[in-house]
Parts: C-alpha cells; structure tokens; sequence
C-alpha cells in the first residue's frame, strides 16, 4: 500500500486526483479470503483463494486475509456519475 500512497501524493502535488480504494471489484458488495503463501523471500507474491498445503506450492498456510469487495456499479453511481 505504502506505493499506492506514494504515487497518490505525487498526482496531488500535480493536481491530479488518484484514490486507493483498497477492496476488489465485482458486480456486488461482499468479501473474499485470500491464503498468503508465507514466502517471506517473495515479499508474499503469491496469495490463493484456495488454502495451498505445504509441499502443494507453499508453504505452510496461515489463516485467510478477509478484503472487502465493492460493487462497482454501485460504487460509480455514488461517487462519479454526476460529477461535472
């Protein structure tokens, strides 16, 4: 996130308008789990929405990451249609 944070700060000093919205996307609002792997030496590049066992492809598996999922229909008729 803290990249995202970066470059939204640089795009305000610009003038530009850029917002981290730190959820998925999908037709509806809900949640989704995702398994980080545990490859510390990856920097957890690999995440799954499936728990992977260890010695399946990862490591072994800690508890799921919960992210919120927006409906972006919803999401643009709130906060962008309208704007001028």
């Amino acid at each position: 996130y803290n990249r995202l944070r970066t470059v939204r700060d640089a795009y305000k000093a610009v003038g530009w308008r850029f917002h981290v919205i730190e959820a998925g996307v999908s037709d509806e609002s809900s949640e989704i789990q995702f398994y980080p792997r545990n490859d510390k030496h990856y920097s957890e590049w690999g995440f799954s929405a499936i728990r992977v066992a260890q010695g399946m492809g990862g490591l072994a598996a800690s508890g799921p990451i919960t992210v919120p999922v927006i409906g972006l229909a919803a999401w643009i008729r709130q906060h962008v249609q309208g704007r001028r």
